[in-house]
């Protein structure tokens, strides 16, 4: 069983391993949250320019991704899956992970 730390190792490679989405742009994890099969990332995309947050570049995409309990598979999840996940609803639906 994968814990929440490897989790979050395994988050943090899998956004490093992405191209970035533009020049200036990369990914990141977002907030880790707990769900029934295992922990859920929102992507993040950070800005290096000197750009103003409200001008920034906006990017389409998965809306997270989803670290598998049991293998550590990394499974990437839409809006209606997060929706469905129960996460636009509540901000701990499981519990907090920490």
């Amino acid at each position: 069983m994968i814990t929440a730390e490897q989790a979050k190792e395994i988050a943090r490679s899998h956004v490093a391993s992405q191209p970035d989405p533009a020049p200036g742009y990369a990914f990141a994890c977002g907030r880790i949250q707990a769900v029934e099969t295992g922990w859920y990332f929102d992507y993040v995309t950070e800005c290096s320019l000197d750009i103003p947050p409200n001008e920034q570049e906006e990017f389409a995409g998965a809306f997270g991704f989803l670290v598998d309990r049991e293998s550590g598979d990394i499974t990437l999840v839409s809006h209606a899956e997060w929706v469905d996940l129960g996460l636009a609803f509540c901000d701990d639906p499981y519990g907090p992970v920490d």
